[in-house]
C-alpha cells in the first residue's frame, strides 16, 4: 500500500513538473522573463524533490538537467552570461557531490556519471562559447570523473 502511495506521489510530482517547464518554456517564448524563471525555479525543486526519492535515478537528472540548463538559456537570452554560467556550475557541483556519495557500481553511481558528463559538456561549450572572459575557475570535472570511474570499475 506504501508503496503505491509513493508511486502517486511520484507521478504527481513529475506531472507537475512537466506542467511547470511548459509554463516557463511558454514563458520564455512569451518574453515573459520574470514569469519563467520562477516555473524553472519550481521545477527544479520538484526535480531535487524527485532526485532524494526516484527509484528511476536517470530520469530523475533529467528533470534536474533541463531545468537548470533551461534556466540557464533563460539567462543567456537576457545577455546575462554569469547568471547562465552559476546555474551550470549548480547543477554540476550538485551532481558530482551525489556521486561521491553513490555506492560503487551502483545504478545510481551509473545514472551521475551520465548527468555529470552532460553538465560538464555543457558548462565546457557555455566556457567555449564565451571565451572573450576566460575563467579562472577550474571545472574540477576530469579527476572527479576519473576517480569516479576508476572506483566504479574496481
Amino acid at each position: 500500500m506504501n508503496n503505491i502511495v509513493e508511486q502517486q506521489t511520484q507521478t504527481d510530482k513529475i506531472a507537475k513538473w512537466k506542467m511547470f517547464i511548459k509554463a516557463g518554456n511558454s514563458s520564455f517564448y512569451g518574453q515573459q522573463t520574470i514569469v519563467a524563471i520562477a516555473y524553472y525555479q519550481k521545477a527544479i525543486t520538484i526535480s531535487e524533490q524527485l532526485f532524494k526519492s526516484w527509484e528511476d535515478i536517470q530520469s530523475a537528472i533529467s528533470t534536474m538537467l533541463i531545468s537548470h540548463h533551461n534556466l540557464a538559456d533563460l539567462f543567456l537570452k537576457e545577455g546575462n552570461i554569469d547568471l547562465a554560467e552559476l546555474e551550470l556550475r549548480t547543477i554540476h557541483q550538485k551532481l558530482l557531490l551525489s556521486l561521491h556519495e553513490a555506492e560503487p557500481n551502483s545504478p545510481r553511481m551509473d545514472a551521475l556519471l551520465w548527468g555529470v558528463s552532460r553538465t560538464y559538456f555543457a558548462l565546457i561549450s557555455h566556457l567555449k562559447n564565451s571565451s572573450e572572459r576566460v575563467k579562472t575557475m577550474p571545472l574540477y570535472a576530469p579527476s572527479s570523473l576519473e576517480m569516479a570511474y576508476k572506483n566504479n570499475l574496481s
